[in-house]
């Protein structure tokens, strides 16, 4: 304790000396790593420098002239804008009809003329045999109301001209029962940069076939751009002709004998043999029988008294219903894109 005491001093400037010494330690050792991975990043950059040389690349333009891939690249930035400005050009050009569609002057004006588009859509799904009982009643409720704000005559005639195209679709494909064709945002779009969105709801009876020309049809039309979103397909399930006449023919079974055990004993003969308990009471077997199961009788019936069975005759080919034509129910979502005109480019 005297030591201590008589260097403590000593001691403590001994132990800083070796606090310092370690977290210059630490210190160096993070240097050192830092340092080389500076190093390494530095021969990555000269072993490109050295590849560039060496394959006569050239990174730096020779005196009063332009580095020769900046130029191609101002080129090519100029094809592909170029190319960009002429599809967009074709797409406003092609899938834009709101400036062809005629609006009216006046509130009395619009009314007319949406009762006589009404009318006019009514006799074309009766003389097409279409069954629409909800057809326009949206419109409808309008004309009702008496009046139409001017600020609403392009967008309503916008959808009416919509609506009679996606009839003239639908007669086309040969859809005879439409249960309903709404907008599910109104007379409002979904406005993005260059284009438009109005998404569409319809649901409809067809046979598949029927449908399938349905979406040809507007995936291929040449006059709107309809993208097809969604399609739920909701059809009957019908196995087998046998089955469904069995099922719709329940309760009426054709047996013979009923009172017969399955081995072909009378039921009474079985209650008075020895060491025999009646059963409990269960409703009869329904199995499907052969005619090697019943002794080869070529007519399907019991040969003797003691067969009672349910007689079902064996399914034929033709009697499997998995593709033959059904109507199916089919909701559909539609999502229809119109481009606007690009804007002119502005004058230096």
């Amino acid at each position: 304790m005297d030591f201590v005491k008589k260097n403590l001093g000593l001691l403590i400037c001994a132990l800083v000396c070796l606090l310092l010494a370690v977290f210059l330690t630490v210190k160096i050792f993070g240097a050192r790593k830092k340092m080389q991975a500076q190093v390494k990043f530095l021969n990555e950059q000269k072993t490109f420098f050295e590849r560039a040389k060496q394959e006569n690349y050239k990174l730096k333009p020779e005196k009063g002239q332009e580095l020769e891939n900046i130029v191609q690249a101002q080129k090519n930035f100029a094809r592909v804008d170029e190319l960009y400005q002429q599809g967009r050009a074709f797409l406003s050009r092609e899938f834009t009809f709101t400036p062809a569609i005629p609006l009216p002057n006046s509130s009395p004006e619009a009314l007319k003329q949406i009762s006589e588009q009404i009318r006019s859509m009514t006799d074309f799904v009766i003389r097409n045999d279409i069954d629409f009982p909800g057809i326009a009643k949206e419109y409808a409720q309008i004309v009702q109301q008496g009046s139409i704000n001017p600020a609403e005559f392009k967008p309503l005639f916008r959808q009416l001209h919509i609506y009679r195209h996606l009839l003239d679709n639908i007669s086309t494909a040969g859809i005879k029962q439409l249960r309903s064709l709404d907008w599910l945002m109104g007379f409002q779009v979904r406005e993005e940069d260059i284009y438009t969105v109005t998404p569409i709801y319809m649901v409809f009876f067809a046979d598949l076939e029927t449908t399938q020309k349905f979406l040809n049809i507007l995936s291929n039309d040449p006059k709107m751009l309809f993208y097809v979103k969604n399609v739920q397909i909701t059809a009957p399930d019908r196995y087998s002709r046998m089955v469904q006449e069995a099922t719709k023919n329940q309760g009426q079974e054709r047996t013979v004998n009923p009172g017969a055990s399955e081995d072909g004993m009378p039921e009474e003969a079985m209650m008075n043999a020895p060491g025999r308990q009646r059963p409990p009471t269960r409703p009869p077997a329904h199995r499907q029988t052969t005619p090697e199961e019943e002794g080869g009788a070529g007519d399907m019936r019991s040969s003797g008294p003691g067969q009672g069975r349910l007689v079902i005759p064996e399914p034929r080919r033709q009697d499997f219903l998995v593709f033959e034509e059904k109507i199916a129910e089919v909701v559909l979502r539609v999502d229809l894109y119109e481009f606007q005109n690009p804007e002119p480019p502005p004058q230096p």
